[in-house]
């Protein structure tokens, strides 16, 4: 298929890259999706997420959007899967990410409130196998272990016996049980002081940034390119009516020219509506500020989801600490790339 579009969003009618040919050979454009269309798949959406946090599957969704005719973007059926990557679709939420890094945010209202979001992410986050990480831990099942890559877990932990100290401390842990090797324990503390920085410097990082020119540099062209072909059909609309006005053709002559005109301009109106008022316009880059005010309002499972965005394909691990001390060592705690990429610390 030629041309893409995102479920929800304006764009141009999926085709063959052949059939894209055979208009452009005859001197026509694709077609834009009609606004009704989007409205509508919006709207599906909305709902789905709504069903779906009350317990409805991905493969219920997938038969009932089947079943009432809603297709995908690229015109094909819904499966369990295609449904289950749609559901959290960082764009859903008007957020534009790059590598798992949220680099800005698409302008006007996002089809999902960001706290909807966030509870999609958190329900799948807690239907990965094995035991459901804990909320009070904001790193469990999201850290891995520097020895064998096997996910942590949190627990209070008793102290040691020539440890003064009586009140017990929590620790993210290797568990053995669960298949770990069960060499790696840190303090959550100092742990989760990393994964702090971590997130805001990374959720607030400028990197991508020539990312979101690209994408505002491309809603500006199709915006132009829309406005051209609105002027230039209010021109052929209006010539068509003066022909009438002056009698050089018949009234059905006139409708039957004057009925697809009327379509497409209703079309690029629609789309250049959604471009005009920012539905594809141009994105604010969040500030380390932002981010980190957003840390500080947030509770557990909510630092889950910012670190989740804010790791994308890479892995966080914590390693064996390099000396003794009752000082946390920050070099513990390491981001391993996916693979291809360097490694950042």
């Amino acid at each position: 298929m030629g041309g893409s579009r995102a479920f929800g969003f304006p764009g141009l009618v999926t085709m063959s890259q052949k059939q894209a040919e055979e208009l452009a050979n005859q001197g026509e454009e694709r077609p834009v999706v009609p606004a009704e269309r989007v409205t509508a798949e919006r709207a599906a959406l909305r709902q789905g997420v709504v069903d779906h946090l009350s317990g409805v599957s991905c493969r219920a969704l997938a038969l009932r959007w089947n079943a009432g005719g809603l297709r995908t973007a690229q015109d094909r059926q819904w499966t369990a899967v295609a449904v289950r990557n749609l559901l959290v679709r960082p764009i859903n939420a008007g957020l534009i990410e790059h590598e798992g890094v949220t680099v800005g945010k698409i302008p006007g209202e996002p089809i999902l409130d960001q706290a909807t979001f966030d509870k999609l992410l958190a329900l799948r986050a807690s239907r990965r196998p094995g035991r459901s990480p804990s909320e009070s831990y904001v790193g469990t099942g999201i850290l891995r272990c520097g020895l064998c890559d096997h996910v942590l877990a949190g627990r209070n932990e008793a102290p040691k016996a020539d440890n003064a100290v009586r009140s017990r401390y929590r620790v993210y842990f290797c568990p053995s049980q669960r298949g770990g090797c069960g060499k790696i324990s840190a303090v959550i503390t100092g742990v989760d002081a990393q994964v702090e920085l971590l997130v805001v410097e990374r959720l607030s990082d400028p990197e991508h940034a020539a990312q979101v020119s690209a994408y505002a540099t491309e809603r500006a062209r199709r915006l132009a390119q829309v406005r051209q072909d609105i002027a230039g059909d209010e021109a052929l609309a209006e010539a068509l009516s003066d022909r009438l006005g002056r009698r050089e053709m018949t009234l059905a002559a006139f409708d039957k020219a004057n009925k697809p005109l009327a379509a497409r301009l209703a079309m690029l109106a629609a789309e250049r509506a959604a471009l005009e008022s920012g539905a594809l316009g141009p994105v604010d880059v969040a500030t380390r500020q932002e981010i980190q005010a957003q840390w500080d309002d947030a509770d557990a499972a909510a630092r889950r989801t910012m670190l989740t965005r804010a790791l994308g394909r890479w892995r966080l691990v914590v390693d064996p600490p390099r000396h003794k001390g009752n000082v946390f060592d920050s070099r513990r705690v390491r981001l391993v790339p996916p693979e291809g990429d360097q490694p950042r610390h």
